[in-house]
C-alpha cells in the first residue's frame, strides 16, 4: 500500500539505532510492551495519554497506529518483530488493539491466530468507545446502543462534542477503575459455543490497563 504502516518505519529507524548503541547488560533491559493499534487516532491518542500519566521507569511502552484491517494487523506486527531484532526478548509483550466493526467472521480468526502467535489481544465489538462508555455507566447486552449513536451518547455523558480525533483521557481517567469492573462483569457474562462477534457489547481493553497499572 502506498502509504505504509507508521510502525515499520520507526522500527528500522530503532533497529538502525541499536547498531550504534552502547552494550549492556540483560539486567538493564527493560521489558518492551508494544501496543499496536488498528486506528490512529483514538486508541493512540488514549494509550499515549495513559502512557505518559504512569511514567513507568522499568518498562518502555510503545505505541504504533497502522491504518491496518484487522487480519492485516496481526501479520504486521509479525512482520515487524521479525524485522527487528530488539523486539525479539522473551520478556517483551505484544498487544493488538482492534475492533469488530462487522468484520465478523474475520475479527474472530484476528484473534485466534494473534494467540496462537503470543499476542495479546484488547478487542473491542463494535468499537473502542465502548470502553469510554463504561467509564459512566454499566452497558450490558441488555442496554445494547446501536454503534452510530456512540458519539452521541458520549458527547451527552461529557457535556462536550465528541469526535474520535479527540483525546477524552483526562475527562475519564478517575472513572477508570469503576470501567474496569463493568468490562470485567461484560467478559465474565459471555456465552460459551456463541461466535465472538456476536457477544455485543464486549471489550477486553481493560486487560491492557489493568497490565500497565500492575506491571
Amino acid at each position: 500500500m502506498a502509504d505504509y504502516p507508521l510502525s515499520l518505519r520507526v522500527m528500522k529507524r530503532a533497529k538502525d539505532n541499536i547498531r550504534f548503541s552502547r552494550r549492556y547488560d540483560l539486567k538493564d533491559e527493560k521489558i518492551k510492551l508494544c501496543i499496536f493499534c488498528e486506528g490512529t487516532k483514538t486508541e493512540v491518542n488514549y494509550f499515549t495519554s495513559k502512557k505518559i500519566e504512569l511514567r513507568k521507569s522499568n518498562i518502555e511502552i510503545i505505541i504504533f497506529g497502522t491504518r491496518l484491517s484487522t487480519e492485516e494487523l496481526v501479520d504486521h506486527v509479525t512482520k515487524c518483530i521479525q524485522n527487528t531484532p530488539d523486539l525479539n526478548g522473551p520478556l517483551n509483550e505484544f498487544w493488538l488493539v482492534f475492533d469488530e466493526d462487522n468484520n465478523k467472521k474475520k475479527f474472530d480468526d484476528a484473534i485466534k491466530k494473534a494467540n496462537s502467535l503470543g499476542y495479546k489481544t484488547a478487542y473491542s465489538i463494535k468499537c473502542f468507545e465502548i470502553w469510554f462508555l463504561l467509564h459512566f455507566f454499566n452497558y450490558t447486552q441488555n442496554s445494547a446502543i446501536a454503534a452510530s449513536d456512540y458519539e452521541k451518547k458520549l458527547t451527552e455523558f461529557l457535556k462536550y462534542e465528541y469526535k474520535k480525533s479527540i483525546n477524552i483521557y483526562d475527562s475519564i481517567k478517575d472513572m477508570e477503575p469503576e470501567a474496569i469492573k463493568r468490562a470485567q462483569k461484560l467478559l465474565a457474562n459471555t456465552i460459551k459455543g456463541k461466535p465472538l462477534h456476536q457477544q455485543e457489547p464486549l471489550t477486553t481493553v481493560h486487560l491492557l490497563i489493568e497490565r500497565l497499572n500492575n506491571i
